[in-house]
């Protein structure tokens, strides 16, 4: 069975309740391959303005043997402080 995967910026019991708690940046996730399709969504999610997730690259990634060109095509959920998401080759 293949999962799904998230990444996200939540605030949670673990995380610190006050002051700065990041951003993710400069994300690449490359020559990443699966026999089948998730079968719950992967989601990207930044939490405001101030903490996005930015700059992030797909490449070379395949499910079933199809590759994939967009987040439609992995079935990706992403929100508004999501920035700068590219599907490569």
């Amino acid at each position: 069975m293949t999962t799904s995967s998230n990444l996200f910026l939540q605030r949670n019991p673990w995380s610190p309740q006050e002051g700065e708690w990041g951003r993710f940046s400069r994300l690449r996730f490359r020559n990443i391959a699966t026999e089948q399709r998730f079968r719950v969504p992967s989601r990207l999610l930044g939490h405001d303005a101030a903490h996005l997730i930015d700059d992030v690259l797909f490449e070379n990634l395949t499910i079933a043997g199809r590759r994939l060109h967009s987040p439609e095509d992995l079935g990706l959920q992403t929100n508004e402080f999501v920035r700068n998401l590219r599907f490569g080759n």
